[in-house]
C-alpha cells in the first residue's frame, strides 16, 4: 500500500488517498542523522515484529566496481542508544564479484553485532537487499560457487548463543528505505576512494598492444619446440 501511494498520488493527486499520503508523509518525513526505523513489511513473507528501543538495525549494503572487482561494503547502524547513525567503511580484500560482496556484507554485519552487542540482551536485525545473499544465510541455497565463504559466515553464527544470534532479513532496495539508502551511499562512496587504486581498469584497452603482448609471450616458445604453427 506504501509503494502504491507513491505511485499513484503523483498521477492521481486530488484523489482522498492520495491527499492522505502526503498529509502522512509531511509528520513522517526524516531530517538528516534523524533516528529512524523502518516498520513495514521488510521480507517477504514475514514482518519484522516488534522493534523497538531495545532493538539494533544494522543495514548492509556494497559497492564493487567492475564486477568482478575491488569491493567495499557500507554498514549503517540504528541504534537508540545513540542519537545519531553509525556509519562504518569496509574494504574487501582481493577481487571479488557483486554477490561475493553482499555475502561479506553480512558477515561484517555478524561481526560488528558480535563485537558489539554480544552479552548485552540486545536484539539485533541486520536487513539486507540482496535477497541471494540472505537466503544462503538462511540456507535457502546451496551456491558451490560461495560455499567457503558461506561456511565461514555460518561457523560464526552456529558459535553463538540464541541469544546472541542476529537476525538476518530480506528488504526491497531503493525503495526509499532510509537506513538502506544510507547503507548504499555509503558503500558507493568507500568503492569511489577504492578506484584511485586501480587506475588501470577506467583505461581503454588498445587491441594492437595486447596482440603484440601475445606474439612477444608466444615467440621463445615457438622456437623452443613448446608451441608450434
Amino acid at each position: 500500500m506504501y509503494h502504491r501511494c507513491i505511485q499513484l498520488s503523483e498521477q492521481f493527486p486530488s484523489h482522498n488517498m492520495s491527499i492522505a499520503y502526503r498529509l502522512w508523509k509531511k509528520n513522517h518525513e526524516t531530517k538528516k542523522d534523524e533516528f529512524f526505523c523502518w516498520r513495514g513489511k521488510a521480507n517477504t513473507g514475514r514482518n519484522v515484529v516488534s522493534i523497538n528501543t531495545n532493538t539494533v538495525v544494522i543495514w548492509s549494503d556494497r559497492s564493487t566496481f567492475p564486477n568482478p572487482g575491488y569491493g567495499r561494503v557500507g554498514l549503517v547502524v540504528q541504534d537508540s542508544d545513540t542519537s545519531e547513525w553509525i556509519e562504518i567503511e569496509y574494504s574487501i580484500k582481493d577481487t571479488i564479484t557483486n554477490i561475493g560482496c553482499e555475502i561479506e556484507g553480512l558477515k561484517k554485519a555478524i561481526e560488528y553485532s558480535i563485537e558489539n552487542y554480544k552479552g548485552k540482551d540486545k536484539r539485533v536485525v541486520i536487513l539486507s537487499d540482496c535477497k541471494f545473499a540472505v537466503n544462503v544465510m538462511l540456507n535457502k541455497v546451496h551456491p558451490d560457487k560461495y560455499k567457503e565463504q558461506i561456511q565461514k559466515c555460518h561457523d560464526i553464527l552456529q558459535s553463538l548463543g540464541e541469544q546472541d544470534t542476529p537476525e538476518i532479513y530480506w528488504i526491497k532496495g531503493h525503495s526509499g528505505i532510509p537506513g538502506n539508502e544510507k547503507a548504499d551511499k555509503l558503500a558507493k562512496k568507500a568503492r569511489k576512494k577504492a578506484d584511485n587504486c586501480q587506475p588501470e581498469l577506467h583505461q581503454i584497452v588498445n587491441k594492437e598492444k595486447i596482440i603484440v603482448t601475445i606474439q612477444d609471450w608466444l615467440h621463445p616458445m615457438q622456437w623452443s619446440g613448446i608451441v608450434t604453427g
